[in-house]
């Protein structure tokens, strides 16, 4: 976790300026939903120094009055100079808009502009509390809400009056994020014409993350329309403007219940696939036939994981168990005995300390003895995984599972058979069939077709470089097919995965396409149709993934 000290100042306060292009796009579209409306009176929830005062100024809406609200009186000041130059009638209020809100009434027309993106730890315990109070209002759930752009979304669309309108500066973690879940349903059933705003790759270099355009009407509480319009637009030429004419539009009804709108980011004919998929008697979820978990939690990998040299030089043999460490040290769909013995030749940590049973350093071996020595002098002792064991480096659920499955992918998640009972730590999940008459091989050949990792673009999250990751819970979600016969195609799909490990994109994409094949020809439903339609889906969210990984994402991106 980053302390204050740890961040800069923008990332505090969420500064991100936004660009001139996108305030004339987000006005366009106050513009549009507001047609017939007369003068609005127009609320800015986080207005910065100013920038949509300008752009409010060049636009073509009436206003009858501008509310802007900023935490920081240096901003609230520019802000304030800004509208005074602009001739609007209105004022700029130097206070937290959590807070100053609760006393508002109801009654703007409009709400415009881009919420700060900021961690709720550097958020004051008042502002909490007042977030609080505007989704209890709301009916909303904001447990486990990490960041200040939901509350402050609840507060700003709480103060719209019925057919009032809005749009918004979002991350695009609205779309999937678990906390945002209760606000999306929020957004279903109390809003018309939703509509959601994407942009290409690296369109605004200054953001902190990826962002999109939220825009839509309020209406009279449960009378929202359950509908939403995706425009995809593509780069502009010339870097000034978002052309609506140019951008792509898709138009969908918002299911209940709600766990994510990744899914409405794909074409109609993929999302009519996809549920075609999803509803064959040879496709369900993972959960049903098996159970993944997190695995063996160290507290501290880089210690407690080793090589075979480190074990011979401590004379550790007896302390040790075997382990997968990443999932790039299994080549195929199945982990053998040689994979092993190649990722010790080639220094991987192929052991994990298991020293539970000894209790007291005073009777330990002198090598055992030594290495918890050192552990200490790097003060692993006090890590906070570490601490709340006793002994310390007694690390709990050391065990095998018949199943692994990747954490984080690139392209895509892989299932292996664990043909070896290694151990796994929190970088693989474990998993074990809870089906009866089920086997391993049948779920780990039949995992990589593009119908399942489809599901898992959407069940997931992405995060710096692209990385796709999912969580046990989105991991049972997942749709996979149970077909018999595909368990003995296991060992071709091994040597498919193995020809391809380490290569080109399109050398990795030869297990799916073989994945898809057999499926296709297993006679349970899934059609060659089907399948194409499920493979441009799966590819169109997989590449836009890859797109924004390589648009100057800067945390670390190792999956493996």
């Amino acid at each position: 976790m980053k302390t204050w000290e740890d961040v800069s100042p923008e990332k505090l306060r969420g500064g991100f300026y936004t660009p001139s292009a996108l305030v004339a796009h987000l006005l366009k579209r106050v513009e549009v939903l507001a047609a017939g409306m007369g003068p609005l009176r127009i609320l800015e929830p986080s207005v910065g120094n100013g920038h949509f005062v300008d752009g409010i100024k060049l636009s073509a809406l009436s206003v009858r009055e501008f509310v802007g609200v900023e935490v920081l009186p240096s901003e609230a000041a520019k802000a304030a100079d800004r509208l005074a130059a602009s001739g609007l009638a209105g004022r700029v209020v130097n206070a937290s808009t959590l807070r100053w809100s609760l006393s508002e009434r109801p009654d703007y027309d409009a709400v415009v502009g881009n919420l700060p993106f900021v961690r709720f730890q550097f958020i004051a315990g008042t502002d909490r509390a007042a977030a609080d109070v505007h989704a209890r209002q709301l009916e909303v759930s904001i447990g486990g809400v990490s960041n200040l752009w939901l509350p402050m979304l609840l507060a700003a669309l709480r103060l719209l009056r019925p057919d009032g309108v809005f749009a918004l500066v979002l991350p695009t973690e609205c779309l999937t994020g678990v906390s945002a879940g209760s606000a999306r349903s929020w957004l279903a059933q109390n809003c018309r014409k939703l509509r959601c705003d994407l942009y290409p790759a690296g369109s605004f270099p200054g953001a902190l993350q990826e962002i999109l355009v939220l825009s839509g009407r309020r209406v009279r509480a449960g009378h929202g329309d359950r509908r939403l319009t995706v425009a995809q637009h593509a780069r502009s030429h010339s870097s000034v403007a978002f052309n609506d004419s140019r951008a792509a539009l898709t138009r969908h009804r918002l299911h209940e219940p709600e766990r994510g709108w990744t899914r409405y980011l794909l074409a109609p004919a993929a999302t009519e696939a996809l549920d075609e998929f999803q509803q064959l008697a040879a496709i369900t979820r993972l959960g049903e036939v098996a159970r993944f978990e997190v695995a063996t939690v160290t507290g501290a990998n880089g210690y407690f994981c080793m090589s075979e040299e480190t074990v011979r030089r401590f004379k550790l043999d007896r302390f040790v168990r075997p382990l997968l460490a990443r999932i790039r040290h299994a080549p195929g769909l199945v982990f053998t005995d040689e994979d092993y013995q190649t990722a010790m030749a080639d220094g991987a940590p192929t052991y994990i300390l298991d020293a539970s049973k000894m209790v007291s350093k005073r009777s330990t071996p002198p090598g055992l003895h030594a290495y918890l020595r050192y552990g200490e002098t790097q003060g692993l002792h006090m890590r906070y995984k570490c601490r709340i064991r006793e002994p310390w480096w007694a690390v709990p659920s050391m065990r095998t599972a018949e199943l692994s499955l990747s954490k984080r992918s690139h392209r895509f998640h892989r299932m292996v058979v664990n043909d070896v009972g290694v151990i796994t730590t929190d970088t693989i999940y474990r998993g074990t069939v809870t089906a009866d008459h089920l086997s391993p091989a049948v779920l780990a050949a039949g995992f990589h077709n593009s119908g399942t990792l489809l599901t898992a673009e959407i069940e997931g999250r992405y995060f710096g470089g692209g990385v796709l990751e999912l969580v046990p819970s989105e991991v049972s979600r997942l749709a996979v097919p149970v077909v018999p016969q595909l368990g003995e195609e296991l060992g071709r799909l091994d040597q498919v995965a193995r020809s391809a490990a380490g290569g080109s994109a399109e050398g990795l994409e030869l297990l799916v396409t073989e994945s898809d094949l057999l499926l296709a020809k297993a006679d349970v439903g899934v059609t060659d149709e089907m399948i194409e339609a499920l493979a441009l889906g799966r590819q169109s969210l997989l590449q836009r993934r890859l797109d924004r990984g390589n648009a100057g994402r800067d945390e670390d991106t190792r999956c493996d």
